[in-house]
């Protein structure tokens, strides 16, 4: 102790480094590691400015412009397309009572539409809002998305029954709320899908079931094609169905053999006629008079007095003459093509294409027996999978 007292400054000066050494070496330490994160960072950005340089168009100026002119049109399309999107209008029901009135009218609304385009609907049908039939009270929330619903599903429908289908077997809509977690909402109202949002809108998911033709598919594909509310065909199921109940031929409501077909007056019967073969007269064929020599009964000259092949009757010769009858025909003349005996000939000679169901063509038989069939279509299910599409800040609704 004595010696520290005598070199007391020597001692706090030996602290006072040791402690000042200690505070450099722990400086250092976190230099070095600022100097690593440094270096990684500019190893970082100096990977990220080669692979600038490597890219395939390389970002020149020239490039840079072009994509900010891709960007402008894309925003023009964005502006352009909107009109196409236009939200159906809705009313938003804030009174349980009122909405339920206005489900059940939209209800029987759809159902007079239905009878009058001569579409089968299934008995008690909600058009998807069968678990709401008997319920009274509803959460605010939900009249609100199913108030949009209903008036989708309306301009649905309408576009169903314009294109004449013939059967609408079920329609399916995203969950709206609580209001869907009654019992009595079953599966098939509801799709597997919910209601999806992101920044630019809303989207209603939901799935159509009908029967129809070829024709009538055409038709529904067309009616949502130019509708202006954003409707979104995402998918197309058809499939093959057999009919409710298929035609069954009874033999006994064929026409009786030599009959027109159904629709035709019967035709008319003529009796048969005979005529002469060809023959040499002595003075011609004529009325009243006798032709001369030679004279030929349609005009003109013939050696002898013979009646040409055709046969045709002229005025008679002489004096008093009348109009001399016809002459004979050949076989496979007129006659012959149009026999009055046949009903199939008469048909066919007045532009009815044949062979007629219980008609045998003259001098033959036919292979094709029984109706024939010019189209045989049978009608299919068809399962539209349909996305409505609302945007943040869309035009006014439309009716």
């Amino acid at each position: 102790m004595s010696w520290v007292k005598r070199n007391l400054f020597f001692v706090i000066g030996a602290a006072i480094a040791a402690v000042l050494i200690i505070l450099a070496v722990v400086n250092l330490l976190g230099k070095l590691s600022q100097d690593k994160m440094a270096t990684e960072e500019l190893e970082q950005q100096w990977h990220t400015l080669k692979g600038y340089y490597d890219m395939n168009p390389f970002p020149s100026q020239e490039n840079l412009n072009a994509m900010r002119g891709d960007v402008n049109r894309l925003r023009r399309f964005m502006t352009d397309s909107r009109p196409l999107f236009t939200p159906v209008k809705a009313t938003v029901y804030n009174n349980p009572q009122q909405f339920k009135t206005a489900l059940d009218n939209m209800v029987a609304q759809l159902n007079a539409s239905a009878k009058k385009a001569g579409v089968i609907l299934p008995p008690q049908f909600y058009y998807g809002f069968q678990g709401q039939a008997n319920q009274l009270n509803f959460s605010l929330a939900g009249m609100r998305t199913m108030s949009h619903q209903m008036a989708e599903i309306q301009k649905f429908c309408e576009i169903l029954f314009d294109a004449k289908i013939n059967r609408l077997e079920s329609v399916a809509r995203a969950r709206a709320g609580v209001d869907d977690d009654n019992p009595a909402v079953s599966g098939a109202e509801l799709t597997d899908e919910s209601i999806r949002t992101n920044r630019l809108g809303t989207i209603y998911p939901y799935r159509l079931t009908f029967r129809c033709f070829s024709g009538e598919l055409a038709a529904v594909m067309e009616g949502f094609a130019n509708s202006p509310h954003g409707f979104l065909v995402k998918a197309v199921e058809v499939e093959a169905v057999p009919l409710d109940a298929p035609p069954v031929f009874d033999p006994s409501m064929m026409p009786p053999p030599g009959s027109p077909p159904p629709g035709f007056p019967p035709p008319m019967i003529r009796p048969p006629r005979t005529f002469l073969p060809p023959r040499t007269l002595p003075g011609g064929g004529g009325g009243g008079g006798g032709a001369a020599p030679g004279f030929q009964p349609g005009g003109g000259r013939q050696p002898g007095g013979q009646m040409p092949p055709d046969g045709g009757g002229g005025r008679g010769g002489g004096r008093g003459g009348g109009r001399g009858g016809r002459g004979a025909i050949e076989p496979g003349g007129v006659q012959d093509l149009l026999d009055f005996r046949n009903p199939q000939t008469v048909l066919a000679a007045a532009g009815f294409p044949g062979p007629y169901p219980g008609m045998t063509p003259p001098g033959g038989r036919t292979n094709r027996t029984g109706l024939v069939t010019l189209l045989n279509e049978k009608p299919f299910r068809v399962t539209l999978f349909i996305e409505s599409i609302v945007l943040y800040g869309a035009p006014a609704p439309r009716n």
